[in-house]
């Protein structure tokens, strides 16, 4: 019989990422101080990894490339010599991987996105939704990143109310302010807006570009991360005759320094679960505008769902924009740039910030587990 329960904490990979940096923080506070437990983790994908699990926690990494069949077959295998207690699992495919594999073990999923607007209109978007409507129900329990995810997966896929736990994302402010003091190769010489996150789509750095170009701000901008349409990107900024004053830093292992010394953050997604970008920018006392996109901009910077509004909206700890408004954008830029709003700002977002405290959410998820391995639900 075994002394302690074993919880796999599982997800596809530990490239660059939000979730994937949220994962090995819970993975480091869980093997550090929850009692009871031994952690185990299996990553599905082999391939670089921008985060790092601690040298006492046993990894498995599985060669799946990215193949929802394999990752199936490999973690059955994988799980069958592990027989751990509770697996508890993060994004879409490793959710669905670990559902269809629940045997003897109780099964928790994060989801980390608001999935009605995450996936695209194409045919691999269809079926990523059919799965989650047939499988996510399915789970001993659904921890979602935020209200609005947590309200489209009850609403729009089938998940029981009562499965589902709500619980934010959480920073470490004194640790964050630690690696901000880092020294760092880059060097910004103006003063500048920054914004992060992966070259794709729902990140809609077009928006960001094209409100940028038509605002009267004199500030550079700072773009962190890599992706796909960062060709398209540096086309658009020649176009808008901004190129000279945008800079691409690409994807940076260590963000804080170069938030630290930012004016203001810009976040212009379609589609967010709990934005990690937006808290630690706010976290740097760095005033803030984002899009009113589902989900979690809005539960942030006015403690709503959603706001809902055609014209911008100056929040109690930031400024929310209509998503896909660039005309909104622009007056919402022009309007933080005014008076004392940056300063006003930048004491908001600190004390804002620090509300979502590291200490209470690794508790909460410690109670969600302890809860669904005793038999709850």
């Amino acid at each position: 019989m075994k002394d302690k329960k074993l919880i796999v904490f599982l997800i596809n990979s530990l490239e660059g990422g939000g979730a994937e940096r949220v994962f090995s923080n819970l993975v480091t506070y869980a093997s550090q101080y929850w009692e009871g437990v031994t952690i185990n983790v299996v990553i599905l994908d082999e391939c670089e990894e921008a985060y790092s699990i601690p040298k006492s926690v046993e990894k498995y990494t599985l060669n799946t490339s990215g193949s929802f069949v394999k990752s199936y077959f490999l973690l059955k295998q994988q799980l069958k010599l592990l027989q751990p207690d509770v697996v508890f699992s993060f994004l879409t495919r490793a959710n669905c991987a670990a559902i269809l594999c629940s045997g003897t073990h109780k099964t928790i999923i994060s989801e980390r996105v608001n999935t009605s607007s995450h996936f695209e209109d194409n045919i691999s978007g269809f079926i990523n939704k059919l799965l989650v409507k047939f499988l996510y129900k399915k789970a001993n329990h659904v921890i979602a990143v935020s209200k609005g995810v947590g309200q489209d997966l009850v609403n729009n896929f089938e998940v029981d109310k009562s499965q589902v736990s709500v619980i934010y994302n959480s920073y470490d402010i004194n640790k964050l302010n630690q690696l901000a003091a880092e020294s760092s190769s880059l060097k910004l010489d103006n003063n500048y807006i920054v914004s992060a996150g992966r070259l794709v789509n729902n990140k809609n750095f077009e928006m960001l570009l094209n409100l940028y170009a038509k605002s009267k701000t004199t500030f550079d901008l700072a773009i962190m991360g890599d992706g796909p349409l960062k060709g398209n990107l540096l086309k658009q900024c020649e176009d808008l005759g901004v190129r000279e004053r945008v800079h691409f830093l690409g994807f940076i292992s260590n963000p804080y320094p170069v938030l630290s010394k930012a004016k203001l953050f810009i976040s212009t997604s379609n589609a967010e679960g709990f934005p990690n970008a937006l808290v630690e920018a706010m976290a740097m006392k760095l005033p803030v505008l984002a899009t009113d996109c589902l989900s979690g901009p809005a539960e942030i910077l006015i403690n709503e769902i959603n706001a809902n509004s055609d014209v911008f909206i100056k929040g109690d700890w930031g400024y929310l924009i209509p998503t896909n408004n660039v005309d909104e954008g622009v007056n919402a830029l022009n309007d933080m740039l005014e008076d004392n709003n940056l300063s006003a700002f930048s004491d908001k977002s600190k004390k804002r910030a620090e509300q979502f405290n590291v200490k209470e959410t690794m508790q909460r998820y410690f109670n969600v587990i302890n809860f669904v391995s005793t038999g709850g639900k």
